[in-house]
């Protein structure tokens, strides 16, 4: 490998970094504007894919969660990215579905309440 190619893979290995850094200053801020359920739901579960010259681009797991953020938080996402890198003029959400699922605990079978039909017609139920 020459040194060239070295020194790029360097390059981006600080330019990632920065990204990463500037990432976790947004979401500090965005954890000082929010209690920590609203946080915990809403903020956390974004997740960075790319700071492209003046837009921040962020993922949500889930359609519903990124009309949420845009119709909600949209001005309190850029006002946190403003404040880190001034040079972020616009936001976007996109979907990725699956990045970020929560583990659900499974149902225990004693809160299920299944709904029994009561015709006559029905048997063994």
């Amino acid at each position: 490998m020459s040194s060239k190619a070295g020194q790029n893979n360097v390059d981006e290995l600080i330019i990632d970094e920065a990204i990463d850094l500037q990432w976790v200053k947004v979401l500090e801020h965005l954890r000082t504007g929010f209690d920590e359920k609203t946080y915990k739901s809403w903020i956390k579960p974004l997740a960075l894919v790319n700071l492209d010259g003046d837009k921040a681009v962020m993922a949500a797991p889930t359609r519903f969660m990124r009309n949420w953020l845009m119709s909600n938080f949209a001005d309190r996402l850029m006002d946190a990215w403003s404040r880190v890198n001034l040079g972020v003029k616009d936001i976007e959400i996109i979907v990725l579905a699956g990045f970020n699922e929560v583990d659900v605990a499974p149902v225990q079978e004693e809160n299920r309440n299944p709904i029994k039909k009561t015709n006559s017609k029905v048997k063994g139920i």
